[in-house]
């Protein structure tokens, strides 16, 4: 699970995301991985 924070224009919003994987990882692994992909996203 993944927890974001937006501030947009003052006004905070929490969203939570969860992600199902079967890669044998660490949790700051997965974590770069899940915000290059929101990067990416984020660009288009």
């Amino acid at each position: 699970m993944v927890v974001s924070t937006r501030i947009i224009d003052g006004k905070e919003s929490r969203d939570a995301r969860y992600y199902i994987s079967s890669l044998d990882t660490n949790a700051e692994r997965l974590l770069h991985i899940v915000r290059k992909h929101w990067a990416i996203e984020n660009e288009l």
